[in-house]
């Protein structure tokens, strides 16, 4: 087994460190792991895919699409979930309601 030196920036350790600790893990665990997945992918493959990621980099930087400024939130986004819900029941129980004959109906 071979052994490999690499020199990183302490900032970048810490967090790659840290990562790798909430995973169960040390840095040079994930860094094994990382390059032993590379070595399984075929050159083909491997040269197929960096240009795929080097043509949606592409596209990303020159695409003219301007969603303009972002209005909302996470959490207004699970409200309208919720509210969305909620009148969907609200129409499910009026329906039900009036496919009951008059006299059956609670008022």
């Amino acid at each position: 087994m071979a052994f490999i030196t690499v020199e990183i920036d302490d900032e970048v350790l810490e967090k790659v460190a840290a990562y790798a600790a909430a995973r169960g893990t040390a840095p040079e665990g994930l860094l094994k792991a990382h390059l032993e997945h590379l070595a399984l992918i075929p050159p083909a493959v491997r040269t197929d895919l960096d240009e795929a990621r080097r043509k949606i980099r592409e596209l990303a930087e020159t695409s003219p699409l301007d969603v303009g400024p972002i209005t909302w939130t996470r959490e207004s986004l699970y409200d309208r979930d919720e509210q969305r819900d909620e009148r969907r029941r609200a129409e499910e129980s009026k329906s039900i309601l009036e496919l009951r004959p008059s006299a059956d109906r609670q008022t």
